[in-house]
């Protein structure tokens, strides 16, 4: 077994449900996981040794690169804790204490897109998700807020320890949205809808603590709550995969099926067309059969609105003089 494959195994067998009766494909698991891995393996695997040494990303990087900590709130005058910085200027964040994110770093290190593929297949993700690789360069003491995301991610720490603070989410179960704990109670509409109680009070005394070294992955589902720490020099590697919902696939078809006809293309009124209640509801009455069989046909950017726009905006950014 070689590396790849030894690495994506163990992934595997912690991250998913064993495959049910009634299931066509392996259900990924809603709890996170800490996974022990050999650090020497995980470095071997393509393009993860280059990526994780921090002057060679920055080389090799072009365009913009978050940045993340307290001086960002004093640069922004307390607007912001995070903001993107012309790549040329991320090594003087980082020295002032700041972590860098850089996004979508398999574009600088395409040996990266062999991983996120191969993970993706062994997962049996549907064609639409949206996989991406991240790298986090985090100096002693910096890290990231509490908050949680709406993609699954394995974070495969490679230099250093950081000590992640995780709490599992009952206030947003599977939540679609990105969201910061220190945004509440203000928080976007749809995430109203369904959000459940109080936030979480006295983030690090109620959150579960583990503490990843070289070697370690983890696991996080969408929707955990989770902040980070480094206790000193520490550098990640995220494979994060954006899967799409029922609903988006949902909506993707009601679209897609609804924009043929003529009435659907005008202007919006006060009322909705006879003609349309009429699509409306046709549509509706069949729904449930016609979308089984394309579930897993449609491409991720008519799904994945947020991370293609997030991706096209990175790539143009390469090719700014900043």
């Amino acid at each position: 077994m070689n590396s790849l494959d030894k690495v994506i195994s163990a992934c595997l067998q912690d991250a998913c449900l064993d495959q049910q009766e009634h299931r066509c494909r392996p259900t990924l698991k809603h709890n996170f996981e800490h996974i022990i891995c050999d650090i020497d393996s995980i470095k071997s695997l393509p393009g993860f040794h280059t990526a994780s040494d921090m002057q060679t990303s920055l080389k090799h990087t072009s365009g913009m690169v978050m940045v993340i900590g307290s001086i960002c709130v004093e640069r922004s005058e307390g607007l912001r804790d995070r903001y993107l910085v012309p790549v040329q200027k991320a090594s003087e964040y980082y020295n002032l204490g700041a972590t860098l994110e850089l996004d979508f770093a398999e574009r600088f290190f395409p040996p990266l897109k062999k991983v996120i593929q191969y993970l993706a297949d062994s997962l049996a993700l549907p064609k639409a998700a949206l996989g991406k690789a991240i790298l986090y360069f985090s100096p002693g003491g910096g890290g990231l807020p509490a908050h949680f995301d709406a993609y699954y991610n394995f974070v495969f720490q490679m230099v250093g320890t950081k000590t992640w603070y995780l709490l599992d989410n009952q206030q947003a179960t599977r939540p679609t949205v990105h969201y910061e704990l220190h945004e509440y109670p203000h928080m976007p509409a749809q995430l109203k809808s369904y959000w459940q109680g109080e936030a979480p009070k006295n983030y690090l005394a109620v959150s579960q603590n583990e503490v990843l070294a070289p070697g370690s992955v983890l696991y996080l589902p969408r929707g955990v709550w989770h902040q980070t720490e480094a206790g000193e020099l520490s550098v990640s590697l995220n494979i994060t995969y954006s899967i799409p919902t029922v609903l988006e696939v949902v909506l993707a078809h009601i679209k897609q099926d609804l924009v043929r006809h003529e009435v659907m293309r005008e202007n919006v009124n006060t009322t909705l067309p006879k003609e349309a209640q009429l699509y409306l509801h046709q549509l509706l009455t069949r729904l449930d059969g016609c979308i089984g069989a394309k579930w897993n046909h449609y491409p991720t950017e008519e799904i994945n609105l947020y991370q293609t726009a997030n991706r096209a905006f990175h790539s143009i950014t390469e090719f700014i003089d900043v």
